[in-house]
């Protein structure tokens, strides 16, 4: 495996784990932002919460099954 692929895997997963904790702990910075603002308009405080926990994990799984798949294809 080479370092960009693992780079990448890492990226995706500290994005996923950031996601998730944001969400989790309920940080006004984070809710309050831009992007983030949106959701809250959208889907209500809680809702947007929930949805951001949910991209979390699915980013830390891609990151994960992309770690994995590009160790197993290097042997």
């Amino acid at each position: 495996m080479d370092w960009q692929n693992f780079l990448v895997s890492l990226v995706v997963i500290f994005a996923g784990v950031f996601s998730t904790w944001c969400a989790f702990q309920d940080y006004d910075w984070f809710m309050n932002s831009r992007k983030a603002r949106f959701m809250v308009w959208v889907f209500g405080r809680k809702s947007a919460r929930v949805f951001y926990i949910v991209l979390g994990v699915a980013l830390m799984l891609a990151g994960f099954c992309h770690l994995i798949y590009q160790a197993a294809r290097s042997f």
